[in-house]
């Protein structure tokens, strides 16, 4: 049987490509959103880090509509 751990550092590289691969911005979130909360049950930081460029750049834009969305509430 696997373990969380195990089960995490499955599901997170498919759902970090996936979110690089959609086409609508929204649904890149909603996948990157899926990775981020598995990884955190880990404290994975490195998997997004390897990932280079194109996931920085989408976890920036990531932020930027998160601060966005808070600040209109």
């Amino acid at each position: 049987m696997n373990s969380p751990s195990d089960q995490v550092s499955v599901w997170v590289p498919g759902v970090i490509l996936q979110s690089k691969i959609l086409r609508k911005v929204s649904q890149a979130f909603e996948a990157l959103e899926r990775a981020l909360k598995l990884a955190e049950l880990e404290g994975y930081i490195r998997i997004f880090l390897d990932e280079g460029m194109p996931l920085i750049r989408l976890l920036q834009r990531y932020l930027l509509d998160q601060r966005t969305t808070i600040a209109e509430i």
